[in-house]
This record gives C-alpha cells, sequence and structure tokens, in this order.
C-alpha cells in the first residue's frame, strides 16, 4: 500500500507547477483535498505557482482565497508574490501602459 504524506503531496504538487504541468498538479490538488489532509503554505505556493503558469487568475484568487477562510493560513510573503504575479500578467494583457524601452534613462 501506497502512503503519502503532505510533504510528498506537496513535492509532486510543486514539481509539476514548476515544470510545464500546471493543470496536472491543479487536479493533484483535487485529489489531495478529497483525501482530507490539509494544506500549508508551501503546497498553496506549489497551487498558485500552477495558476501563474496558466494565467488563470479567477482559480488563483479562489485558491488564495480557500487559503485564507477555509484553512485559516496566514498567507507568505512568497504566496502573495506568486498571487500578484497572476494578477500582474492578466493585467499586463490588458494594458496599453509600458515601460518605455530606455526605461533605465526614467531612474535618473
Amino acid at each position: 500500500m501506497l502512503l503519502r504524506n503532505l510533504t510528498s503531496w506537496d513535492t509532486m504538487i510543486t514539481w509539476l507547477a514548476k515544470n510545464g504541468h500546471s493543470e496536472d498538479a491543479i487536479e493533484i490538488f483535487r485529489r489531495f483535498k478529497k483525501v482530507g489532509l490539509k494544506p500549508d503554505n508551501q503546497m498553496f505556493l506549489g497551487v498558485l505557482t500552477a495558476c501563474s503558469v496558466v494565467r488563470d487568475i479567477r482559480k488563483g484568487l479562489l485558491h488564495l482565497e480557500s487559503m485564507i477562510k477555509t484553512y485559516n493560513l496566514a498567507p507568505s510573503m512568497d504566496n502573495l508574490h506568486c498571487n500578484n504575479k497572476i494578477s500582474s500578467s492578466f493585467l499586463g494583457n490588458q494594458s496599453s501602459r509600458r515601460w518605455p524601452q530606455d526605461w533605465k534613462w526614467y531612474i535618473f
């Protein structure tokens, strides 16, 4: 019988998310929740990374909300940064504001 613990689930989700299998990572997270274990911040980081890769702002925000409301976890800076990446990639596609090519000169 195969025994899975929080670390093995987390490793699987994070590896899938970081190696181009984001949909699989989200599916594994769904299975994890069915087992009844409680996710931690690291696992949510993997899930948010998966949402970031596929640029799914809706799923990312839903997972962040469940992290706070359902599991009573305070988001870490990494979780918030990942959520910010999801939002900015979405908004970046919607916005016409762009950094100029010579942005370094604007610093001076």
